[in-house]
């Protein structure tokens, strides 16, 4: 019996809260270190879909302007994911925050393509996103 979008969105919903504080500790961390918010790029080269797992196997992938990697900052993440994560950071009026995206994939039904959701840490509401279907991939 297949899992309906809306169940298998809330089971990932469950597992990245599980992981939000590890994230929010190696942020902390890293603010207190550098100033700033540490970035992340997609930690995984195929979304995960229909509530199933994908494997972090992107661990040294860093952007240009930042010398540590997911494998770098986030030990305490599960090499199996259930969202493809990515971690975007911003500044408003000189005050920063980030950003925690994930991504899923739903392979069949009326609800078939790739779901984001954002989740805003820091100023303002403007990265606070629920579960949409994205319209390109």
């Amino acid at each position: 019996m297949e899992q309906s979008t809306a169940v298998i969105l809330q089971g990932v919903d469950e597992r990245v809260a599980a992981w939000l504080p590890v994230i929010h500790q190696v942020q902390a961390d890293y603010f207190a270190q550098h100033g700033r918010y540490a970035q992340s790029l997609l930690m995984a080269s195929v979304h995960p879909s229909d509530g199933q797992n994908t494997v972090f196997d992107r661990p040294d992938y860093h952007p240009t302007d930042q010398q540590e990697s997911p494998a770098d900052l986030f030990v305490g993440l599960p090499q199996l994911l259930r969202a493809n994560i990515q971690i975007d950071v911003y500044s408003v009026r000189g005050e920063y925050g980030y950003a925690v995206v994930c991504y899923h994939m739903i392979t069949s039904g009326p609800d078939e393509g790739l779901w984001t959701k954002s989740m805003n840490f820091g100023p303002g509401l403007l990265f606070d996103k629920p579960w949409s279907k994205t319209e390109s991939e």
